[in-house]
């Protein structure tokens, strides 16, 4: 007998999941601020504590999808930005961000973004 999993509960699952390594992201960074090439500075751990945070409520209260769109449009924004002259140097600047953070940024960002938009069909 297979199970299927319905399209809320797949977004609920991955919001989830997105919350928990966000805040994972988070401790870890307040920890070693550079990770694997993550690098973080206080303000870019709050702001990952704080998406992550968002993701665990939306996806125990069953609005995954609400939350992987916003996040989706959110990171590719800043994973662009992050490519971006002038908009890089803001960013080194005050969130400590790298390349590997704009790629990592840009990954969560088109995956869920995937996810909201190929899950619903």
């Amino acid at each position: 007998m297979s199970q299927i999993i319905t399209y809320m509960e797949f977004q609920r699952i991955y919001a989830l999941v997105l919350g928990f390594v966000l805040i994972t992201l988070s401790l870890i960074g307040f920890y070693n601020n550079n990770f694997y090439g993550i690098t973080t500075n206080t303000p870019h751990n709050i702001i990952y504590l704080i998406f992550g945070l968002l993701g665990v409520y939306s996806g125990s209260r069953g609005k995954g999808s609400g939350y992987n769109t916003f996040t989706g449009y959110i990171f590719v924004l800043f994973g662009i930005f992050g490519f971006v002259k002038g908009f890089r140097e803001i960013l080194i600047e005050y969130l400590n961000n790298s390349f590997v953070d704009s790629y990592l940024h840009l990954a969560i960002g088109i995956i869920s973004l995937l996810v909201f938009y190929i899950a619903k069909k």
